[in-house]
């Protein structure tokens, strides 16, 4: 009898053959690394050129900011018709937008416009040919501006004459009242160029991380199992933290995947650079605002030295003590002492036979002093990197027992911030010489804030200045300690 063939066996193969561990494990890992790598590349590319807008709009911001507290709105007011383009008041203003544009390199017109009901009117402008008059459209990112008084940027947009980003500050008459709007239009041509090559040298890196991938998972599936997965792993938690300080170490002995390793440390690091230069960014922006409070008052150079300075030693000492422990970390003493020297930047905005007055000021002058509290919360708020600066320049004048300006809060419903720049701005002010005053000794100064514990001052706080008031001795009596702020190119206050 002759043998049937192999057909039980046969079907045992093929029930039991299926795909080898080995191109399971291969496909397995490029699958896991193409999405991990696809979800972290189209992460860090978003987040680069959010970062790239941010700090753009941030640079306009404080470019518009800071010229348009230079703009007098009574003559802004003034000039009303075509003819009006031969007038001082216009010429002057048209001058110094000139010198703005100038002193920024900007090629981009930079003018003024008031508003007209859903429209808004031309009044200056840097161009050569006056358009006073003409009627522009009134863009939604305006209206905070004109009816709040906060400055904004926009995001990217288009329009038949290309792509833009734009930045806005309000222009305020003597009373404070918005009258028209500085206008910077900045075309993003440099910004997508950026955008172009950051992304074609993600897709180039991508692609080359790809194929090491697939090299790896074809010659080396189960010795690339376990470094892939530490490498998802980091990947992942970079996602999920959004910590990019994180580094994938080299990876044993293969070459291919520590050059992956090597790629994703360039990707996040590239990130990283550009958070660091938003960062720069914002310290650009407090030093150019304390400078503005510096040029108005020749006194106030040394105390925002020495504000921020006591500042910090109070802080420290609040966490030493294990006070407000979830709130006062090593970030939030660093943005205090940052914010300390804003604490009356509103000041840029009160008149000079006020602000500048050798004696005692009348009743109705120091309700007119009074005013730069609000006045500093206006210019710092809608800024999210400014907000303990805006809590500071609106309450550090508000005392413990709820008696102080400008809202009368009590206790904690005072910000910690403004709490705690309260005792350092009064310390030093007791102990400095000023036009009107000798300067008195600290025991003098620690003896009237004892007298204010838990009336003018928190008394947590007044704990802290007693632990640390040697501390004090070297600051006052000119140390070393200064205000580590940038410090940028001025605009002509001449002007």
């Amino acid at each position: 009898m002759g043998w049937a063939g192999p057909s039980r066996d046969s079907s045992l193969n093929r029930a039991w053959g299926g795909t080898s561990l080995t191109v399971r494990l291969i496909g397995l890992i490029t699958t896991v690394v193409v999405v991990t790598l696809t979800l972290t590349t189209w992460r860090i590319y978003v987040d680069h050129n959010r970062s790239l807008e941010d700090d753009l709009g941030q640079r306009l911001l404080s470019i518009v900011q800071t010229a348009a507290l230079s703009i007098d709105g009574a003559k802004h007011e003034e000039i009303v018709a075509p003819e009006d383009a031969s007038i001082p008041e216009f010429l002057d203003l048209r001058s110094h937008l000139r010198r703005v544009q100038s002193a920024n390199g900007l090629d981009s017109s930079i003018y003024t416009l008031r508003r007209l009901g859903n429209m808004t009117e031309f009044v200056v402008m840097t161009d050569e040919m006056p358009y006073i008059g003409n009627r522009y459209h009134l863009r939604t990112e305006m209206l905070p501006v004109f009816e709040q008084g906060r400055s904004a940027y926009t995001r990217l947009y288009t329009d038949e004459h290309g792509e833009w980003i734009s930045a806005y500050a309000p222009i305020r008459d003597d009373a404070g009242t918005v009258v028209g709007l500085l206008d910077l239009d900045y075309h993003a041509e440099t910004f997508q160029a950026a955008s172009r090559l950051y992304r074609n040298r993600l897709l180039g890196l991508s692609a080359a991380a790809l194929l090491i991938a697939g090299l790896l998972g074809a010659v080396f599936a189960r010795s690339v199992a376990r470094p892939v997965r530490s490498l998802t792993e980091t990947m992942e938690r970079v996602i999920q933290t959004d910590d990019l300080s994180i580094q994938v170490q080299p990876i044993g002995n293969i070459r291919e995947m520590n050059e992956m390793a090597r790629t994703f440390n360039i990707l996040t690091g590239s990130l990283h650079h550009s958070r660091d230069k938003v960062r720069t960014t914002q310290l650009v922006t407090i030093g150019k605002l304390a400078e503005l409070a510096e040029q108005r008052d020749p006194e106030t150079g040394e105390h925002l030295q020495r504000m921020a300075a006591y500042t910090r030693i109070l802080a420290e000492q609040l966490r030493r003590a294990r006070r407000h422990r979830e709130t006062i970390t090593e970030a939030w003493i660093q943005a205090i002492f940052e914010a300390a020297p804003l604490h009356d930047v509103g000041k840029v905005a009160i008149v000079d036979r006020v602000l500048l007055k050798p004696g005692k000021l009348t009743d109705e002058e120091f309700e007119i002093m009074k005013t730069h509290s609000a006045i500093g919360e206006k210019i710092l708020e809608g800024v999210d990197f400014l907000e303990i600066a805006r809590q500071i320049a609106a309450s550090h004048h508000e005392k413990w027992d709820g008696t102080g300006y400008p809202r009368g809060l009590a206790a904690t419903a005072i910000p910690l911030p403004a709490r705690i720049v309260a005792l350092a701005d009064v310390y030093d002010a007791l102990t400095s010489r000023r036009v009107y005053k000798n300067a008195m000794p600290h025991e003098t100064a620690r003896r009237i804030i004892l007298d204010g514990r838990g009336k003018h001052f928190d008394p947590v706080v007044v704990e802290a200045f007693l632990d640390t008031e040697d501390a004090f001795h070297p600051v006052r009596d000119g140390g070393a300690v200064t205000v580590a702020l940038p410090r940028p190119v001025a605009f002509d206050r001449a002007a």
